[in-house]
């Protein structure tokens, strides 16, 4: 297949880290977050940007070092999409990129701000 910014865009959304399908997902994610700190990546399969910082963390979540992350697909799931909104005070971007520990955001970046090696300081500060 020839790659266009648009199918490349489609390709790097289907690999990576698992997607959240639905509330449930979200809400057993929250209780996860009790236990240990959670990712959500929000991404959006229509824009380059978001491509391109998801292939970024789709490379860091792959070493296995992460804690465990979830995708939502900003444009077909946009009702979990706002409902995480809503649950965390954290305003919808994307991308985004939402650290949660205790059911509450304790790091959040959006675009080309998402900043691994901030995050991994972040959560060994909230350990």
């Amino acid at each position: 297949m020839h790659r266009t910014p648009d199918n490349a865009a489609r390709e790097v959304a289907t690999a990576g880290p698992p997607r959240l399908g639905d509330l449930d997902d979200w809400q057993s994610l929250l209780d996860e977050s009790r236990r240990q700190p959670v990712l959500v990546f929000k991404h959006s399969t229509s824009c380059e940007i978001s491509a391109a910082v998801f292939d970024a963390f789709r490379r860091y979540a792959a070493r296995g070092e992460s804690p465990p992350a979830r995708v939502v697909h900003v444009i077909e799931d946009r009702a979990l999409s706002d409902a995480i909104a809503e649950r965390t005070g954290v305003a919808h971007e994307s991308p985004q990129l939402i650290a949660i520990r205790n059911q509450r955001p304790v790091w959040h970046a959006s675009h080309w701000s998402i900043d691994l090696d901030a995050l991994e300081t972040r959560l060994r500060e909230t350990a």
